[in-house]
This record gives C-alpha cells, structure tokens and sequence, in this order.
C-alpha cells in the first residue's frame, strides 16, 4: 500500500521538474529540437547543491516549500545516479514530511528507495532508511513496528562497528518503550544510550536520554529523580546552546514539579519557558507552557491567571490547528496543480512528437525525390574520386617526404643535444677534479703546518700560527659551503647596522698575522665613519678573502690599503689596493666565475685564488651591490665592491 501511495504521489509532484527544463519544439525540420534539453552535469551538481540548502532552511519553517523542493532534490539526485545523494535527499524530504505530520507520505517513500538494490545492498544507508523509518512509526504511533524496525538497524549498525549510530538506536527504543509504558525496558535503553554517549561525547543524545529518563521517571512518580535527570538535560543543551530544546526541557520540569504537587516551582519554571519559547516564536512550545501554567495557577487558587494562560492555550491549539489543516490544503492544491500541469505538458509532447514523425516522413520523400539526380550523378563522382585520389596519394607521399626531412632533422638535433650534453658532462667532470685538487691543494698547506707544530717545541707565536691556521681553513670551509648556499638559493642575510670602521678593523685583524710576517703595512683610508646595513659575517670575511689575496701576491715590506669612499647617497664604495704580480685584462672577467677560474687557475695563467673571488662575488650581489678590479700585469691590483647605508639608522 505505502508503494503505490508513494508512486502516486511522486506522479503529481514530478511536474515540478518538468517545469523547470523547458520543452524545445522542432523547426525547420529538425528531429531532435523537440526533445527536451538535459541539463549539464555541472550544473545539475550545483543545482542540487542549492535545493539541498534551500530544503534545509525551510525544513522548520515552511515544511510546505521543503517538500516541494525536496522532491525536486530527490529528483537530481536520481538524474546524477548518486546513492549517497539520493539517500541524503531521501531522509531530509522523511524529515519535513514528518513535520507536517505526512507519516504515510514519509514511510511511503522509504520503502519505495529500500526496492533500490544498489541501496538496500548498503548496509549502511539501509541502516540510516530503517531509522528514520523507524521515527516515522513511532510519530505515527505504530510503537511496535517502530521497535521492530530499530532493531533491525541497530544490528547493521553493530556489525559495522558504528557504535555512535547504536547509542542513537537505543535512544530511539528507550523512547517507543517509553511511549508504551514498559518503562523499565525504556530505562535500560536509555542507560546503554548514555555509557555510548559519554564515550563519544555526543551531548545532543546525551542531553535526550537525560529528558526520556526524567519523564520516565516523573511517570512513575519518582519525582525527585525526575528532576534530577532533567536538571542534567537542561546542563547539557544550554551548552549547547539550543533554545527550543531548553524550552521543552524547562517545560517538562515545570509538569514535573505540578505532578509533585510543587505548584509554586510549577509556576516559575513555566514562566521562565513561555518566555523563552516566545522569543524563540514556537506555537506549539508557547501552549505547552501556557497549558501547565494555566494548571499551576489553577490549583494555586488564582483562577485569573489560569483562564488568562488557559486562553492562550487554547486559541494557540485552535491556531495551530486551523494552519496545518491549511498547509496541508495547500500542499494537496499544489500537488494537484503540478499533476494538471504535467498532463498539460505531456499531451504537448505528444503532439511534438507527432510533429517529428510528420517531419521525418517528409524527410523520406525529399531523399526519395533527389534519389535519381545523386543515381545520374555516380558515375561523374566516381572519376572525381579517382582523381581526387590519386592526388591526395600524391600529397600522402610529399607530406612523407617532409616528415621524414623533419625527423632526420630532429634526429641531427638530438644527436648535437646528445653530444653537447656529453662534452658539458665531461666538463662537469673535469670541474669536480680541478675542484677537489684545489680544495686539497688550499687545506693542505694550512695541515702541514698544524702537523709540524709539535716538532717545533715551544715558541712565543705558537698559539698565534695555530689560530690564524684554522681561521684560514674556516675561511676556506666557509667559502665553500655559503657558495653551494647562494648557488641552492639558501642563503639568508642576516642584516645589521654596523660602522665601516668596526668592519676594517675587524678584517684586518684576522689577517694581521699573514700580513706580520711579510711586513706588509695595513693602512685605511676614509672621511666619515658611514654605517652599513649588512651582513656582518659575510662582509668581514668578503673584506678578509680580499686582503688575504692581497698579501698573498704582494711583495714583502708593500703597502696595502683600503680606501672607503661614499659613491652615492646610499651607497658606499670600498677598495683595496695592492702591489702586486697584478691580473691581466683579459682575465679579469673571469676570476669571479668559478668554473672558468678553476680551469684558468688549474693552468697557472693567473694568481691562484680559490673560491674566495667567487664568494665575495655573490657575498655582495646578495646585499644588491657590485664588485669589480682594477688591474694590469705586474702593476698591482685594485678589488673595488659597494655596500649599502644604513640610512635609517
């Protein structure tokens, strides 16, 4: 019986669909224009989307407009072939038919999507449809059925191991128990529900078990406990926050304290809920509170007052009535309203579709009509397509011919990648060695002094020789890995503000060492004392690679100087300047490359110095300045390089 009321009753509303796609009718003797349009499935996605939403804002509201538009999001959800969709919208269009008290409709439904067996073969949406099967018996009072039904979806729940759903089913049964009476079975449901619910800390189901035992127990007339529980539920649900809820809550402790026999307590918990159920704007809640009221105050002896919250009472009933007798008018009247309509619109697609065949038969005769021309017409269409032929073989066989060019051309290609890609890898190769010969080449001299030391005993510049020996092999370290750093992209500054002259004195100390020994004098010259926005330890050891340089190729007893000038307003420019074997021109755009360096330095065309170039290089292009030298053979050279102002300092 619900399957064929169901089907009947989707007949009417499916209307609401045809409506919204719209029917294309042929011109022009086209077939297919008379059909009606399928939607994208983009679209239809998103549509569904905005019904689902739509159903969900009017599901307490306007059921009228839930229904309605949940059909038509049941719809959608048929068209997208989605069983997770479609049981979504099953059970959302379940809830509003039970708030307009359509349980039949609901159950109808159920069992109608239950026949699917791409769903009913899903335990877990066939566990979700029995539930809400098993509300929609229990709201239309078929307690037994109910029971039956709930407990068929607690086992699926079980054997899926969703012990959250089975703390809702044993809520549910504790509830149709209740309704029957059997209270003791009622509270040994209820108990289970709640171990469940404060394992998973669902407060919502707690907050109900709470209220069911509180009832239950105000029936047995064990009211002190009955208060105690709904003490507990109202805790609960105003954490979260749930006015309707707490309304029903504060109206079930206003009866239960009236069963007491408390008619004063009765009274002031009523009042608290009418208030709160009339700013909430709920009818039904607002008469359930003013019914206890109206029996607190009659059995207080204030008549007045109880006949003025007795007449609230019933004129909310009578209100409440009279519009779901109304909403129910109305949705009958649109129900019947879409089924006229969709006649309307099937009796214009027959006539459509009789359009079509009328256009096809036509489309015969004219294909009869030219027959005998395209007969006449053969024999000219059979030289054409031999000519045709012949001369798209032709072309076949010249576009062959280009491939072919094209891939011996890209094949060339290749094979100059290939080797290109050889002689860069054996370059690379070449790179590393002349890299790990350099690098053993620097650290070696530094170790063998370090070695040597303890043979030489004690002398007064022992300790000086080991700390600038392993400051040196620092600095080599260092310049090694920050290049690898700025090269990955790793390098962060770490920027200061600092006075030039902290920076001179800083670098020339830690090469005063190499510079006693070859009585070479370091001599700064600048104006001001201009402070720099830095970092300070790459600049220093920027400044000490190139001093080292300096002394390194200067002759014993030479001068060397750093001369700080301002090169603009927020720049400034400092050089260093030496005697020594000096640097070709032709080499001087290489020493800063490490590659080329390598190579050059490796055939002793130029002074050797390692990698210390090619750090201060991209040491200062790090801060966005420049380096550069000044240089001619055997004339001495000048390094040069520009550092930022500190200009907010």
């Amino acid at each position: 019986m619900y399957r064929r009321f169901y089907r009947f009753f989707m007949l009417l509303v499916s209307t609401f669909m045809i409506l919204q796609m719209g029917v294309a009718v042929a011109d022009n003797g086209s077939s297919d224009t008379s059909k009606l349009q399928p939607e994208n499935a983009i679209s239809i996605s998103e549509k569904y989307i905005l019904l689902s939403q739509l159903a969900d804002k009017y599901l307490l509201t306007n059921t009228d407009s839930a229904i309605l538009i949940g059909n038509r999001a049941l719809e959608i959800a048929h068209e997208l072939n989605d069983n997770r969709l479609i049981v979504e919208s099953v059970l959302r269009l379940s809830d509003a038919y039970q708030n307009s008290a359509l349980y039949e409709l609901g159950i109808a439904l159920i069992y109608n999507t239950l026949e699917e067996p791409s769903i009913a073969n899903n335990q877990g949406f066939k566990a979700n449809l029995l539930l809400e099967l098993g509300d929609l018996n229990t709201e239309s009072v078929q307690y037994d059925e109910a029971i039956s039904l709930i407990l068929e979806a607690i086992s699926i729940y079980r054997n899926l191991g969703l012990e959250n759903k089975v703390a809702r089913c044993q809520n549910r049964l504790a509830e149709n128990y209740y309704r029957k009476h059997n209270y003791f079975v009622a509270i040994s449901y209820a108990d289970s529900s709640i171990q469940l619910s404060e394992r998973y800390q669902i407060k919502p189901l707690l907050a109900t078990n709470f209220e069911i035992l509180g009832a239950i127990h105000n029936s047995l007339a064990e009211y002190d406990k009955a208060l105690e529980y709904l003490n507990k539920s109202l805790e609960i649900t105003k954490t979260l926050n749930k006015k309707p809820d707490i309304t029903n809550i504060l109206n079930n402790i206003a009866l239960c304290y009236y069963d007491q026999g408390d008619y004063g307590n009765a009274a002031t918990t009523g009042k608290v809920a009418l208030d709160l159920a009339r700013q909430i704007k709920s009818k039904t809640l607002i008469e359930n509170a003013a019914h206890i009221l109206a029996k607190s105050f009659a059995a207080l002896g204030n008549y007045q007052t109880a006949y003025q919250y007795s007449e609230i009472a019933e004129s909310l009933r009578r209100e409440m009535f009279l519009e779901n007798r109304d909403n129910q008018i109305s949705t009958l009247n649109r129900i019947y309203e879409f089924e006229k309509q969709k006649r309307e619109i099937a009796s214009q697609k027959f006539e459509l579709e009789a359009k079509e065949r009328e256009i096809k038969r036509k489309q015969i005769q004219n294909i009869l009509l030219i027959a005998w021309i395209v007969i006449m017409m053969i024999l000219l269409v059979m030289v054409n397509r031999i000519y045709r032929k012949l001369r798209k073989t032709n072309e076949l066989l010249a576009n062959k011919n280009h491939l072919i060019e094209d891939q011996k051309r890209k094949i060339e290609n290749q094979a100059e990648s290939y080797k290109n890609a050889y002689t860069r890898l054996k370059e690379l190769d070449q790179f590393k060695e002349a890299m790990t010969h350099m690098l053993v080449h620097d650290l070696k001299n530094p170790l063998n002094v370090l070695i040597n030391i303890p043979e030489l005993g004690d002398f007064e510049e022992k300790d000086d020789i080991i700390m600038h020996t392993g400051k040196q092999m620092m600095t080599l370290v260092m310049n090694m890995l920050d290049i690898q750093k700025f090269e990955n992209n790793r390098m962060e500054l770490n920027l200061v503000y600092i006075p030039v002259s902290k920076v001179l004195e800083t670098a020339s100390k830690d090469v005063s060492f190499s510079a006693k020994h070859k009585n070479i004098t370091i001599t700064h010259t600048f104006g001001d004392d201009f402070i720099l926005y830095i970092d300070k330890e790459l600049i220093i050891r920027t400044l000490v690679n190139l001093l080292s340089n300096s002394i390194k190729f200067s002759p014993s007893s030479s001068p060397v100087t750093i001369n700080v000038m301002k090169e603009s307003k927020d720049r400034v420019m400092i050089e260093v300047t030496d005697q020594g074997v000096g640097i070709d021109k032709a080499n001087q755009d290489l020493i800063f490359e490490k590659f080329v360096h390598i190579k050059q330095n490796s055939s002793g065309t130029m002074r050797s110095t390692g990698l210390g170039l090619t750090f201060c290089k991209m040491a200062v292009e790090a801060h966005k300045c420049h380096i550069g030298v000044i240089s001619e053979k055997d004339k001495g050279a000048t390094f040069w390089f520009t550092l930022p102002l500190g200009l907010n300092k």
